[in-house]
């Protein structure tokens, strides 16, 4: 082998290991960055990731301020309370009662007249309730009340019952003038065979001219607030009327054997009306 070859048989070995050597130092680095990058760097800050609380949006109901209920009127709320007519005196008589079931009809459950299967419905009942409806209305406006029926019992009964157990419409003005009240009003129904005959009739004695402008007050009034015109007053000779001291009126409500009158008798709105239109006519007689 000369010289020549053999020198460019070592250059060609160094030149191997030389490239071999800057291949390893390019892989050394390339390792060394890779595990740098992946290891925690304890000197630099840490990195947080801002929590986010999530809220729901607020919903707004347009809800109503509470309000209070409606006031039901009732013809009561119209009488105005005078502490002056605490001196007056006024004295109900609720008709019939005890013993007495005054007149009465049978009806059934369709509220037709039935004689043979009807319930029975008794004018002293109907009398009771409107005295008692009429007593309200009076007190409301202020005044002295009394009554010849104040309940139903054998014991509320103001004075002896006779032996058949009634407390007769004839005893009743003696009674009534021994309390000296001043005026008297005694409620009733009416009947009648023909069954058209209706509507409110008003009593009266025409022995004191008081008694007639007594009348003449309850029916402008009944006139006014419902509409009823009572037609012309009667004089019949009626005990409660002729043998009472002060001025009295009897009030026939209505007729119970009218069906349309006898549906306003039982019907207690009714009854409301009709016992605070008597009350502001008995007002209007005292304050005339």
């Amino acid at each position: 082998m000369n010289i020549r070859s053999s020198q460019k048989g070592y250059i060609a070995i160094i030149a191997i290991w030389l490239i071999l050597f800057v291949f390893l130092s390019v892989l050394s680095g390339v390792a060394h960055s890779v595990a740098d990058n992946t290891s925690k760097d304890e000197s630099s800050p840490k990195q947080t990731t801002p929590s986010v609380t999530t809220t729901a949006p607020t919903t707004t109901t347009n809800t109503p301020p509470a309000t209070e209920p409606p006031t039901v009127e009732t013809p009561y709320d119209s009488l105005v309370y005078s502490e002056a007519n605490k001196e007056f005196f006024i004295f109900l008589d609720a008709g019939h009662g005890w013993g007495d079931p005054g007149k009465f009809v049978q009806i059934n459950e369709n509220g037709e007249y039935d004689e043979e299967n009807g319930v029975y419905v008794y004018e002293k009942d109907i009398n009771f309730q409107i005295t008692k409806k009429l007593k309200q209305a009076l007190e409301k406006l202020g005044y002295t009340v009394g009554e010849t029926r104040p309940g139903n019992t054998e014991a509320d009964c103001p004075v002896e019952l006779n032996k058949y157990g009634n407390f007769n419409a004839q005893d009743r003005p003696a009674y009534v003038n021994a309390q000296n009240p001043d005026y008297f009003v005694s409620i009733h129904c009416n009947a009648h065979d023909n069954p058209t005959s209706h509507g409110t009739r008003l009593f009266y004695s025409n022995k004191d001219s008081d008694n007639y402008k007594f009348l003449s007050k309850i029916k402008e009034s009944l006139l006014q607030q419902m509409g009823i015109d009572t037609h012309d007053p009667f004089t019949d000779n009626l005990a409660i009327t002729r043998e009472s001291d002060m001025p009295t009126v009897l009030v026939e409500s209505a007729f119970m054997t009218n069906m349309e009158d006898l549906q306003n008798l039982m019907d207690p709105k009714w009854q409301d009306q009709f016992a605070c239109a008597l009350a502001l006519g008995i007002d209007a007689m005292v304050h005339s």
